[in-house]
């Protein structure tokens, strides 16, 4: 009885750490998110905003394939048995990469075959190569949720959404435009991807062990997860 009391008592209060730590990055990325999109507008003006807008747009949807349903699959693998953490988040970020690198020739592709101006490719292409550190972080994180250590996953996103706003809102009082917030949207994802690579590497004993034969198996597990992410997406937008 008292063991089971004490169990009681330690989940509590990591639901309770864990809640404090996500409510608190989550009224950091509002406040950021509300400060950047009060001067993105005004500053950038229509044109240079449909730019950048149709950039992350388009890269959100290259991101789906990136995706491959690892986000939901790897919270349960991790939840469930915690000696898998090395193998699925090495062979999952080699996955990742590999998607990456498709989605990325696919993604300029449409741009260039779409006859898209030079300086609206450049955009793309700047958030095309920030997305390998966009995915490679979220996997990080989804190892944070299924480890219950979401303060690591708090003080990453917040790193990221401070840098973004605190240097985007000074580029734009500057006077520059929106190649220059790309620039600063994949500074802010390779710097958040250095945060989650640090905690990472404190909570778990990361070795190499991409094993491709375990990738189907991977790959079969999270296509209803990846179904549902892309139907999802479809459906918000």
């Amino acid at each position: 009885f008292r063991l089971s009391a004490r169990n009681m008592n330690e989940s509590t209060a990591s639901i309770a750490r864990n809640a404090k730590a996500m409510m608190f990055s989550q009224i950091v990325t509002w406040a950021c998110s509300f400060a950047l999109m009060l001067f993105l507008p005004r500053y950038l003006g229509p044109e240079d905003f449909g730019r950048l807008y149709f950039a992350i747009s388009v890269n959100g949807i290259a991101g789906l394939l990136m995706d491959l349903g690892f986000t939901m699959l790897l919270v349960k693998e991790v939840a469930r048995d915690r000696s898998k953490v090395n193998s699925l988040l090495t062979n999952g970020a080699a996955l990742r990469v590999i998607a990456w690198s498709i989605s990325l020739v696919l993604t300029m592709a449409f741009v260039a075959v779409a006859g898209y101006p030079s300086h609206t490719v450049y955009v793309v292409l700047v958030l095309a190569l920030a997305n390998v550190f966009l995915g490679l972080s979220d996997l990080i994180r989804v190892i944070f949720v299924g480890l219950e250590q979401l303060k690591y996953r708090a003080i990453c996103v917040v790193i990221e959404k401070v840098f973004l706003a605190v240097v985007g809102v000074a580029m734009l009082l500057l006077g520059h435009g929106s190649l220059v917030i790309a620039v600063v949207m994949f500074l802010s994802m390779a710097l958040s991807f250095l945060a989650s690579l640090y905690f990472v590497r404190r909570t778990v004993k990361l070795k190499p062990e991409i094993t491709p034969s375990t990738w189907p198996s991977l790959l079969r597990s999270g296509l209803p997860f990846m179904i549902s992410t892309v139907l999802g997406f479809i459906y918000f937008r």
